[in-house]
């Protein structure tokens, strides 16, 4: 039987999680990085934070397969 604490605090991080990943798809859909500035002093901003947006996205998706992989061990 599973602890109540551990499946509480798994509860949340995966609430946690699952927000983040549809915060960065919200971002991604507005679509706030698909065209450089007309100001040419705005493109290295803007491609940092294309850059860090995609970091982050990949990096969720990452921690996401762990949960999911721990989630599946702890229920076997």
């Amino acid at each position: 039987m599973a602890d109540p604490r551990s499946t509480a605090i798994g509860g949340l991080l995966q609430d946690a999680l699952n927000l983040s990943l549809a915060t960065v798809r919200a971002i991604d859909a507005m679509d706030s990085f698909g065209h450089l500035p007309a100001d040419p002093r705005l493109h290295d901003a803007h491609n940092d934070g294309a850059t860090l947006l995609h970091q982050l996205h990949l990096r969720l998706h990452a921690i996401e397969a762990e949960v999911s992989s721990i989630s599946q061990g702890h229920s076997a």
